[in-house]
């Protein structure tokens, strides 16, 4: 399980923080248009509304459990399943259990992975890579090696001739 801090709506207010009117400064939009220059170099420039941060609404009357944020912190606990063949770095999305924001409702939660090495395993690109030490008269008389691996123990012949520095591949495992 995987356990995180996260913003959620705020059940008192629904997310809204409170009551609210409109913004008389922007009539609603978040934005007020500004010209600047004259004549032929004329710009027209919107920009965020400073009187109502952006959000073309000012609270009137503010939220008691969560102060007008339209948000409460809580500490949430979910399971994820990881896919077969991640790699170090890549990200998982999991819909719908990110941040809440009044405008937008509620994101996804991203994950980076952090592949750690175990039990002697390594993993290089797709492959699982397990590093044995065997006795010098093991590879000389071509005994069969236990491997360990996460589905079961294998058996492999070392092959006739087996140089100690190249790795022996079991395809598919």
């Amino acid at each position: 399980p995987i356990t995180y801090q996260v913003n959620n709506a705020c059940t008192d207010c629904a997310g809204t923080g409170g009551k609210k009117n409109v913004c008389q400064n922007c009539g609603g939009t978040g934005n007020v248009r500004k010209r600047m220059g004259t004549g032929f170099f004329t710009q027209i420039i919107d920009s965020p509304c400073n009187e109502c941060n952006g959000n073309g609404d000012i609270i009137i009357d503010a939220c008691f459990q969560c102060g007008g944020t339209g948000k409460k912190v809580k500490i949430e606990q979910i399971t994820v399943d990881i896919p077969k063949n991640i790699s170090n770095g890549d990200f998982l999305r999991v819909g719908g259990k990110g941040e809440f924001n009044s405008k937008y409702g509620v994101g996804d939660l991203i994950i980076q992975i952090e592949v750690l090495n175990s039990d002697g395993y390594e993993k290089i690109n797709n492959d699982l890579v397990y590093t044995k030490k065997i006795p010098l008269t093991d590879l000389l008389l071509n005994k069969e090696v236990k491997i360990p691996h996460p589905n079961g123990d294998l058996m492999m012949k070392l092959p006739i001739n087996t140089e100690s520095i190249k790795p022996l591949r079991l395809k598919g495992k």
